[in-house]
């Protein structure tokens, strides 16, 4: 299984279940059996060793841009709610 195929799957996990900014999807990927998806976490982790990072980096990110986009974000959201 290629890292787009289990890219997309996180993508539709994430747009199924109504999530807007970010979230983190876990999976197991057996050789001869395929996709096994684990969960998807709304608020992912942010410490030294999340995966987020590694997320941030294959997209061709930083985190400074991941944190001004979320934050962005949420500016933007709490404008709909006054």
């Amino acid at each position: 299984m290629q890292k787009k195929e289990v890219g997309d799957v996180a993508l539709n996990i994430h747009k199924l279940l109504g999530l807007k900014h970010i979230s983190s999807t876990d999976f197991i990927i057996h050789s001869k059996k395929g996709l096994y998806f684990i969960e998807t976490n709304s608020v992912p982790l942010f410490h030294k060793d999340a995966h987020v990072y590694e997320g941030i980096k294959a997209a061709g990110g930083t985190e400074r841009e991941l944190i001004n986009h979320l934050i962005k974000n949420a500016l933007q959201d709490t404008h709909h709610l006054v």
